[in-house]
């Protein structure tokens, strides 16, 4: 577990929840450099999430790909830092099925074939509170 990951992924978690959203998945994950790893979850119609991925700020690209329940990939992220960026080191995806499916998030780094963690969360709007207004996160 890295500390200052965990501690930017929780500033980022605490600005939606604030504002309305649930935690509905929330880990720290183990990593290596440029090996996929997908997080399978069930989501339902019409709901609102916010997907936040937060990886290891020396590494320089962050992917995330969106596939439905019959591996059919349908939306994909990234962001990279090239020499001297200051590009983030963090994703935000906000998502409301068009279905009620499973859903694969799948997320990479590469940071030089090393070994290290990255934090991933799911926030779901509160269906409670009716239509949540909020603003995105920015640091």
């Amino acid at each position: 577990m890295d500390p200052a990951i965990r501690l930017q992924a929780e500033t980022i978690k605490q600005h939606y929840v604030k504002q309305g959203f649930k935690v509905y998945r929330d880990a720290m994950i183990n990593m290596e450099s440029m090996v996929p790893f997908p997080i399978m979850v069930q989501l339902a119609k019409g709901h609102l999430y916010e997907i936040i991925f937060v990886g290891n700020p020396r590494a320089t690209n962050h992917r995330m790909m969106v596939y439905d329940s019959d591996d059919r990939k349908f939306d994909e992220k990234s962001v990279s830092k090239h020499h001297g960026d200051d590009a983030s080191n963090y994703i935000i995806y906000e998502f409301s099925p068009e279905r009620t499916d499973a859903y694969v998030f799948e997320f990479m780094t590469r940071l030089k074939n090393e070994n290290f963690c990255g934090s991933v969360c799911i926030l779901a709007a509160d269906a409670t509170k009716g239509e949540v207004k909020y603003t995105p996160y920015t640091p």
